[in-house]
C-alpha cells in the first residue's frame, strides 16, 4: 500500500488550498506499508510537521471540536488529523463523508486506529502486534501506554518493480512490521547514507539531493555498496537504480536502528541529509549499533554547533567575542528576558529553543516594536 501526501506551509503565505491539477503545495512524501493504515501513519510522520501519526500528537489532544470541525469541513490541509479528533469525540463516519465527500472506505481507516489508540489509553489489553500492523510508532506507543513497549524488529519487503513479468533485481525495499521473514536483497551494504532532507519545504529543495547523490557516487567509486534512506519521492537519491539498495521509508532513530540491524554496515553517512540529519546526530545513543561508525564528525561535536545555547556558552569559555546572548523556553520567558535587560534591535532564532541576540547600537530608543516568531510543533 502506498500514501503519498502533499507537503503545504499555508501559513507562511496567503495560498490557494484547494486540492486540483495547479496545487500549491511544496512538496510530498510517500509511505509504504503492507496496510493502508501501516502507510498512511508513516506518511504523516515523513510530512516532519511534528505529528507522529493519525492519532496521539499536538492536534490530536489539543484541537478543539470547533477547529476540527472547521477544519474538516474546509477540506483544509491535513484534515484527516482533525477528522480523528471528530471520531475520538463521538462523530460517525458518516457525518465526516456527508462533509467531505471522501469515500467511507478510507475514513474507516482512520476511525480503525482511533479506536486502537483510544482502547490502549484506557488500558485494554490489546495486543502490541496489531498496533504495528496499524502504523504505530514507539514514539505513539509510549504516549497511550506510559511506559515503553517491548521493541519488535520489522521485515524488510522489496517492491516488485516489474509487476510480475521478470524477476526484479531492483533493491527497491521498505520496512514493515506486516509480514514475518525478509525478502532476501543480497548481501549488506557497506554503508547507509540518509538523505536529501526528507520532504522538500521552503529553503530545503534539491540541494540536499544533490548532495546525497554525490556523496553515493564518491563512496560507489571507493569500492563500497551503498544503502540510501529516504522518502522523497521527487528526488534522484530515490531512483531505484541508483544505489545498491533504496529503503524508502521513515527518517527516524527507530527506522535507522532497524536498518544497521539488518544490514549490519561499517558506517553510516548523516550530514548530506540536511536538518533531519542534524536530529539524527543528537540522539545517535539511542539508534546506533555495535561495530557501526559514524562517518564524519563526532555526534557531540555536531551537537555542541547545532545547539545554540551551548555554542554561546562555549565561546564564552574560549573568551571570543559574540553578541550579548540569552536563552528563552517560552515566549513569555523571552518578552521578560528583553524587557528587563536585552538592549534593541532583538534577533529572535525561532528553534526548538529560543537564544537571543542583540546589537547595542547608538540612538535605538527602546520604543522599537518586537517581532517575535514562533516555531511550533
Amino acid at each position: 500500500m502506498v500514501v503519498k501526501i502533499p507537503r503545504w506551509e499555508s501559513d507562511r503565505f496567503g495560498i490557494d488550498e484547494s486540492l486540483g491539477p495547479e496545487m500549491m503545495s511544496i512538496g510530498e512524501v510517500m509511505g509504504i506499508g503492507r496496510t493502508l493504515e501501516e502507510a498512511w501513519q508513516k506518511a504523516v510522520r515523513m510530512l516532519d510537521i511534528g505529528e507522529p501519526g493519525l492519532v496521539g500528537g499536538r492536534i490530536y489532544h489539543e484541537a478543539s471540536i470547533e477547529e476540527a470541525m472547521k477544519m474538516v469541513k474546509e477540506r483544509k490541509p491535513y484534515w484527516f488529523l482533525y477528522a480523528a479528533v471528530l471520531l475520538r469525540e463521538g462523530f460517525s463516519v458518516d457525518d465526516i463523508n456527508e462533509w467531505t465527500g471522501v469515500d467511507k472506505f478510507f475514513l474507516y481507516a482512520i476511525k480503525r486506529v482511533v479506536d486502537f489508540y483510544e482502547g490502549l489509553r484506557r488500558g485494554e489489553p490489546l495486543p502490541l502486534e496489531e498496533a504495528y500492523v496499524l502504523g504505530f510508532s514507539e514514539e505513539q506507543l509510549r504516549r497511550a501506554l506510559g511506559n515503553d513497549p517491548l521493541r519488535r524488529l520489522p521485515v524488510v519487503k522489496q517492491i516488485d518493480t516489474l509487476a510480475g513479468e521478470w524477476p526484479a533485481a531492483t533493491n527497491y525495499l521498505y520496512l514493515t512490521h506486516g509480514g514475518e521473514v525478509d525478502d532476501y536483497t543480497g548481501p549488506g551494504v557497506d554503508a547507509v547514507v540518509t538523505g536529501a532532507g526528507g520532504v522538500f519545504r521552503i529553503g530545503v529543495s534539491v540541494e540536499f539531493d544533490w548532495s546525497v547523490v554525490n556523496t553515493v557516487l564518491m563512496l560507489k567509486r571507493l569500492g563500497y555498496r551503498i544503502g540510501v534512506l529516504n522518502y522523497n519521492p521527487e528526488t534522484v537519491s530515490t531512483d531505484w537504480d541508483f544505489a545498491d539498495k533504496l529503503f524508502f521509508d521513515q527518517l527516524t532513530p527507530e527506522t535507522l536502528r532497524n536498518i544497521l540491524i539488518k544490514e549490519r554496515p561499517k558506517f553510516v553517512v548523516l550530514w548530506a541529509g540536511g536538518q533531519i540529519g542534524q536530529r539524527l546526530y543528537g540522539k545517535a545513543r539511542s539508534w546506533l549499533i555495535e561495530n557501526v561508525r559514524i562517518l564524519g564528525t563526532r555526534p557531540e561535536s555536531v551537537d555542541l554547533a547545532e545547539d545554540r545555547s551551548k555554542f554561546s556558552k562555549l565561546l564564552d569559555e574560549l573568551g571570543l567575542d559574540q553578541p550579548p546572548w540569552a536563552y528563552a523556553s517560552t515566549i513569555e520567558e523571552l518578552i521578560g528576558l528583553v524587557e528587563r535587560w536585552l538592549d534593541y534591535p532583538v534577533i529572535v532564532r525561532p528553534v526548538m529553543c529560543l537564544v537571543v541576540r542583540t546589537w547595542a547600537l547608538p540612538g535605538i530608543g527602546r520604543n522599537y516594536s518586537i517581532m517575535l516568531t514562533r516555531r511550533l510543533g
